[in-house]
C-alpha cells in the first residue's frame, strides 16, 4: 500500500462548524412537540442547543465549551467532522441519557439540558468503539494490524515512540496512518484524535520510548 493508493480513495467532502450546527438545529427544529416542550418556537439555534446540552462537559474556567468540545471529538486526525459521527454522538448519548432515566429519573426535567454531561462522555465511548470497528479498521486495510499496535497505549508519540510501536519504516507506516486520518502531526510529534481513543483504549499523556534521546 502507498501513498497514491490512499489517496485514490479519498473523497473529500468538507462541512464546517457553522454548518454542523445549523444541520443540528434544523434535526431539532422538525420536531414541532420538542419545541414547544424544552425551548420557545424560535428561529435561532441558539435557544434550541441550550435546552438539549448543557454548557460545558468538562467544568472549569478553562474548559471549553460543550460545543467545542463535541467539535474536538467528532474529528479524525486529518480535522475532517461529518454529519454522521456529530448525529450518532447524540444519539448514543441520548440513549446513555435514557437508561440514566430509568433507574434516577430527574425532577424538574424543564428547566434542565436533556442531556447531562456524564451521559456524553458515554456517548462519546459508544462512538469510539463503533467507528474504530466500523470505519477505521474496516477501512484501514493493510493499516489494520499497524493501528492495533497502538491499542491500550499513549495518546501523543514522537518519532521515537512511533519507532518503538511500529518499527522498521515507521516513518512512511506514520504517512500513511495520517493520510487516513489516524494519527495527526503535532510538529514534529503527532497525536491520536479523541475520535479513536476510547474505542482503542488509548489514553491521555506521552509515549515512552528508548529511541527518544538517540533521535534527538
Amino acid at each position: 500500500m502507498n501513498l497514491t493508493h490512499i489517496n485514490a480513495r479519498k473523497i473529500e467532502i468538507t462541512w464546517d462548524e457553522e454548518d454542523l450546527y445549523n444541520l443540528l438545529y434544523w434535526r431539532f427544529a422538525d420536531n414541532d412537540e420538542f419545541i414547544s416542550v424544552l425551548a420557545p418556537p424560535s428561529t435561532e439555534p441558539d435557544p434550541v442547543f441550550d435546552a438539549v446540552f448543557p454548557k460545558q462537559v468538562d467544568s472549569g474556567a478553562r474548559k471549553p465549551t460543550t460545543w467545542t468540545w463535541m467539535m474536538g471529538r467528532v474529528r479524525d486526525g486529518s480535522g475532517v467532522k461529518t454529519p454522521r459521527n456529530l448525529i450518532d454522538l447524540i444519539l448514543k448519548a441520548r440513549e446513555a441519557q435514557l437508561r440514566r432515566e430509568e433507574w434516577a429519573p430527574r425532577e424538574h426535567m424543564v428547566t434542565q439540558p436533556l442531556l447531562e454531561a456524564d451521559s456524553l462522555k458515554r456517548g462519546l465511548d459508544a462512538l469510539s468503539y463503533q467507528r474504530v470497528e466500523d470505519t477505521l479498521l474496516a477501512e484501514a486495510g493493510e493499516l489494520a494490524d499497524d493501528i492495533e499496535k497502538f491499542r491500550r497505549g499513549k495518546a501523543e508519540h514522537s518519532p521515537g515512540s512511533l519507532r518503538n510501536v511500529l518499527g522498521e519504516g515507521y516513518l512512511e507506516k506514520a504517512k500513511l496512518l495520517q493520510q487516513i486520518g489516524f494519527l495527526e502531526p503535532v510538529g514534529l510529534n503527532f497525536k491520536i484524535p479523541m475520535l479513536y481513543r476510547p474505542g482503542l483504549g488509548i489514553t491521555q499523556g506521552k509515549a515512552a520510548s528508548p529511541f527518544d534521546e538517540k533521535s534527538d
